[in-house]
């Protein structure tokens, strides 16, 4: 899933489908999640529009120690997965199918665990 940077959202869908983001590490993941979940229709620019550059000694790429790292994630994976619920209890479409909201939180389990296990 791309981060929200690399997405083109107009303010009014923002607002109108309430989204926020929230504090915590992954807090560009979660809010993809419900940005993916609250729209009916993407559409993809085919074309490389900006350039990432990875600076090495930035504070995401600073190295903790891993029982730390481990813990925060775990708290950021908790309130992420409380936040995403809740976001889709909100949503119609997920409240009339309880079965594609457990679908949604289960790829969100997953993908957050494979981002800690790389």
């Amino acid at each position: 899933m791309l981060p929200v940077w690399a997405k083109l959202i107009r303010r009014d869908f923002i607002v109108k489908n309430n989204l926020k983001m929230i504090n915590a590490n992954a807090h560009d993941f979660i809010y993809t999640v419900c940005l993916a979940c609250s729209a009916k229709r993407y559409v993809r620019v085919p074309n490389v529009i900006n350039f990432y550059r990875i600076v090495e000694d930035s504070m995401s790429h600073k190295q903790e120690d891993v029982p730390k790292t481990i813990r925060k994630h775990l708290k950021t994976l908790c309130r992420g997965f409380e936040y995403v619920d809740e976001f889709l209890d909100g949503q119609d479409f997920f409240r009339q199918r309880p079965d594609a909201k457990y679908l949604v939180l289960e790829i969100v389990v997953r993908e957050f665990a494979n981002y800690l296990l790389n």
